[in-house]
């Protein structure tokens, strides 16, 4: 999997379920409190009673999407010091057994790199032998819990050949303490949501 500039920033796509229940625990929240202030005193300790109950949840589902952006976020980050070549920054972010698995679809599937100075051999070396030019642009990042789904827009010029490769690719990157600790690219974007949880 190679990691190269991408031109904007995309935008965050989660679990939209968990935005929506949040708003729905809030609002019940203010419409107890509001309750509170207009009814009996029985009324208020029923108010007070859904208020106290709902709170628990909310901080649950809080807690969640924080989760679900630093894992963005740390993708995010890993990504653009890998296009810049920063290989402190990427050593960082990454796990000390970090993994790269060959690209479902792929010439490389089924092989697996290990360690983050074979991951970058792979990259340099073995990749960049079979092709002048290589492109990987972000389009966006689907949230799945523990690992994070890239799409990508791929570009490809063969070396010597010339013959050019253009097509949309995704990879999973699988997060362990907030470092990238698996990696693994996809030729079907479908298959790699697929492999992350996610519905189609």
């Amino acid at each position: 999997m190679e990691f190269h500039r991408a031109a904007s920033q995309p935008p965050v796509t989660g679990q939209a379920m968990r935005t929506g229940f949040r708003f729905r625990v809030n609002a019940g929240v203010s419409a107890a409190r509001d309750e509170d202030s207009r009814n009996s005193r029985s009324g208020r300790q029923a108010a007070k009673g859904l208020a106290w109950k709902a709170a628990p949840a909310n901080r649950v589902v809080d807690t969640a999407l924080a989760m679900s952006e630093e894992n963005v976020n740390v993708v995010r980050a890993f990504l653009d010091a890998s296009m810049r070549r920063d290989e402190a920054r990427v050593a960082e972010l990454a796990d000390p057994g970090i993994e790269l698995h060959g690209t479902v679809g792929g010439v490389e599937e089924g092989r697996i790199y290990r360690g983050l100075a074979e991951v970058i051999r792979e990259y340099d070396e073995v990749d960049g032998e079979a092709w002048e030019e290589r492109r990987l642009e972000p389009e966006g990042f689907l949230d799945a819990d523990d690992a994070v789904v890239v799409m990508f827009h791929e570009f490809r010029r063969g070396q010597g050949s010339g013959v050019e490769l253009e097509l949309d690719t995704a990879a999973v990157f699988t997060l362990r303490d907030g470092r990238v600790a698996r990696m693994q690219g996809f030729m079907d974007p479908a298959a790699a949501r697929k492999a992350a949880g996610l519905s189609e």
